[in-house]
């Protein structure tokens, strides 16, 4: 038994999601796009059934017994190191800790007799600033921020300093800390405290009793914590009443569940008075709306049957956003990548990788520059840094309206092999994400990923993989230089494969996370100097709240990206929509912006994380040559359908067209949305899919099933939407009725 002197909590992010039910699965623990635990299991990113240790869900487990969406829970994991073993990234090592545990710290044998978890969960959305186009630039301009939402909220201090072109002001952080705001516009559940043995399921909910962990380490003790939700009529929809900020839970190893809310959204009026008919205009930034979305920190104790305590030195944080409704469709650029290139670049993550202030990589050609500080002599691992993205090329044509020649080309690219790639000109199509502007190059809307970037600069047009990614695919077909394997240890291979499977590149705002993914201010130093700190990498830099001498509301402005503010719960959640309905239900295709080329042509936004286009499991049984004959839209049913020669009503008109062509696969009015996400079906590998035994009875192959990815269990009764056109398409194209119902619609339908 080795000494385990640090331990750090796994995920360092985690990811929790909100469904209509009270059930739940766990969030997967393998990457989207990647092998499963074998070869033989289904794809990775798949969620696994509750209760379970690695049991992958099928279809059937998509829905509760009356078709409600299930949540899904963050799973929380403690590992422990030896010194020497925290001395650099990756650790290749870790091991997990439990109840029942032994473990020996300095020399002393201890056995863990239950572990202490503590988590607060927040959602400060309405008092936040609006979503800028400009990214993290808007936060580091010369005292200008972005403009606040609710504005104009009762007895609020108006903005000053006011920048209309840009859309800033100078007075944002006055306001926001205003005690009256806090009190109303910020929802606040308190920290509470779940253990095995002890209080084993707890609610962020408006009722339950705060709790925190003792000074001693061994105990739990109640708090009077000023709890902050909306106040509702007794008549008020029990859809639209947000009570609760999601659950969280014990398994019986000691670990740590913490499941999302229910998907909630709520308008009011006033001073935080409930109103129904709440205007609901904009994609992103909408005032006078909650949602139960939250985040906050995951903190842990261990207690030893000796009655002494260690408090665990690597925290996490645990994210509650929107469904999943396509688990195993990668992301080309992952929420990782955007992490690990940010960790890369100033955290001296892999000294061997990236050397800070470093000279100019050189290259062999100056369309692939790199830029400064990348190693020439670093080898990427295949597994690990290159196969990822080969394979999310691949899996983009399940959740897109792809022409069937860009099929074909990401199906050739996901075939090539380690050692001898036959396809090097990969490199000439892809996007390079050193140049200085990419809108100078006459090919940029066809380079590839084929997909839209952040808004708000001409440079950031179109999506680009990180440096890091562009850099590891250079060395691969460029230098020849590559190894296989992957070096993480499994707490590692936790943090790497949740956020693998989270949306990264474009961040308008995003769906888990935005682009303060890349703001060194985020996260705490893992060194000091040359010496490693316990809590390791990729820690969210925690605000230390003294819950026994509270100021009311307990919470303030917290986190400013570029700022050295530490991060309160609410902090991550703040910059998301508002509510995250009338995002999604925005981000299907969009023409860019800017539109600096003035493209006609529309394109995906995240289709991994926001399907567009899909094959049903039930079309394909009902095919007569059991084979993929047509797509729908992922969104559809009344309200969608985007008529060619109809107007598009204003909070909808995307990007100012006014195109029918540039709204189809949405509903033309974001509440529609909001009353109709969890209808919306899930994209998953075929072979997971449960069948009847009339299904079974059409003998579709098994192959087929294997590596196709289907939807399955929508609750759409009709499909109102329109037919699917190979894209990209330009704005102006002429847009047709829906295709035929299928007959399992019309017994929906009838039942």
């Amino acid at each position: 038994m080795s000494n385990n002197n640090i331990f750090r909590i796994h995920p360092s992010i985690g990811i929790a999601r909100v469904g209509n039910s009270n059930e739940y699965y766990l969030g997967p623990e393998t990457m989207a796009g990647m092998d499963g635990l074998t070869t033989s299991e289904p794809m990775g990113g798949l969620p696994i059934k509750e209760g379970q240790e690695s049991q992958t869900i099928t279809s059937d487990d998509l829905r509760d017994a009356e078709g409600r969406l299930k949540r899904q829970a963050a799973r929380f994991k403690i590992y422990g190191y030896s010194n020497l073993e925290i001395q650099q990234y990756p650790t290749q090592a870790g091991s997990e800790i439990k109840v029942g545990s032994s473990i020996k710290i300095n020399g002393t044998t201890k056995v863990v007799k239950t572990i202490l978890w503590q988590v607060h969960l927040a959602n400060k959305k309405a008092n936040s600033w609006v979503e800028p186009e400009q990214g993290i630039s808007a936060y580091n301009n010369l005292g200008q921020t972005p403009f606040i939402r609710n504005p104009n909220f009762p007895n609020s201090t108006p903005m000053a300093g006011v920048n209309e072109e840009e859309k800033t002001c100078t007075n944002s952080h006055e306001i926001l800390t205003e005690k009256v705001r806090r009190e109303t516009l910020v929802l606040d559940a308190g920290p509470h405290v779940v253990s095995k043995g002890g209080q084993e399921t707890v609610s962020f909910n408006s009722t339950g009793q705060n709790k925190i962990i003792s000074n001693t380490g061994l105990a739990t003790e109640a708090v009077k914590y000023p709890k902050q939700f909306p106040v509702y009529n007794n008549d008020t929809p029990e859809n639209e009443t947000i009570e609760s900020l999601g659950d969280m839970e014990i398994d019986q190893f000691g670990r740590l569940l913490v499941i999302g809310a229910f998907g909630k959204a709520s308008g009011f009026k006033g001073a935080g008075v409930y109103d129904p008919n709440a205007d609901l205009e904009d994609a992103v930034n909408n005032d006078c709306w909650y949602d139960d979305t939250a985040d906050g920190p995951v903190t842990a104790v261990l207690v030893f049957t000796d009655e002494t305590s260690h408090a665990v030195e690597g925290s996490s944080w645990v994210v509650s956003s929107d469904p999943s409704y396509a688990p195993q469709i990668a992301n080309v650029v992952s929420l990782w990548e955007d992490l690990y290139n940010t960790w890369v670049e100033n955290f001296e993550l892999e000294p061997s990788l990236y050397t800070p202030n470093g000279t100019e990589t050189p290259v062999n050609n100056k369309a692939y520059t790199l830029g400064k500080g990348y190693n020439e002599n670093y080898v990427p691992k295949f597994e690990s840094q290159v196969k990822p993205m080969l394979n999310a090329a691949n899996l983009q044509m399940w959740a897109t309206n792809l022409v069937s020649k860009g099929e074909g080309a990401h199906k050739a690219v996901a075939k090539q092999t380690m050692k001898n790639p036959k396809w090097k000109e990969i490199m000439d199509f892809i996007r390079n994400p050193n140049a200085e502007n990419n809108n100078d190059d006459p090919q940029n809307a066809t380079r590839m990923p084929l997909s839209l970037g952040d808004s708000g600069t001409p440079a950031d047009n179109f999506l680009a993989i990180s440096r890091t990614q562009y850099f590891f695919l250079y060395q691969w077909l460029i230098r020849g230089v590559i190894d296989s394997g992957d070096t993480l240890g499994p707490g590692e291979l936790l943090d790497r494969n949740i956020l693998g499977n989270c949306l990264g590149g474009r961040f308008s705002p995003g769906i888990e996370m935005t682009f303060i993914i890349r703001d060194k201010q985020l996260y705490q130093n893992w060194k000091d100097g040359s010496s490693y700190l316990p809590a390791g990498p990729f820690r969210i830099d925690m605000e230390t709240i003294n819950y026994n001498n509270l100021q009311t509301p307990a919470l303030g402005v917290g986190y400013t990206p570029t700022n050295s503010a530490k991060v309160e719960p609410g902090d991550i959640c703040k910059f998301m929509s508002i509510p995250w309905h009338s995002d999604y239900n925005s981000c299907a295709t969009h023409t860019p912006v800017p539109n600096e080329q003035n493209s006609k042509m529309t394109y995906w936004s995240w289709p991994a994380q926001r399907p567009v286009a899909v094959y049903t499991f039930e079309d394909l049984v009902c095919s007569e040559t059991n084979t993929l004959d047509f797509q729908r839209y992922s969104v559809r049913g009344e309200g969608t359908n985007a008529y060619y020669d109809a107007s598009a009503p204003n909070h909808i008109n995307v990007q100012n067209t006014g195109t029918a062509s540039a709204r189809v696969g949405r509903y033309q009015e974001y509440i529609n949305f909001v009353n109709n996400w969890h209808n919306v079906g899930t994209i998953i590998q075929g072979s997971s899919i449960q069948q009847t035994d009339d299904e079974k009875a059409k003998n579709i192959s098994s192959e087929l099933l294997k590596e196709s990815f289907l939807e399955v269990q929508s609750k759409f009764i009709e499909d109102d939407s329109n037919k699917v056109i190979p894209g990209p398409i330009p704005e102006n194209h002429a847009v047709t009725e829906p295709a035929a119902v299928c007959p399992h619609m019309a017994k929906m339908k009838n039942k």
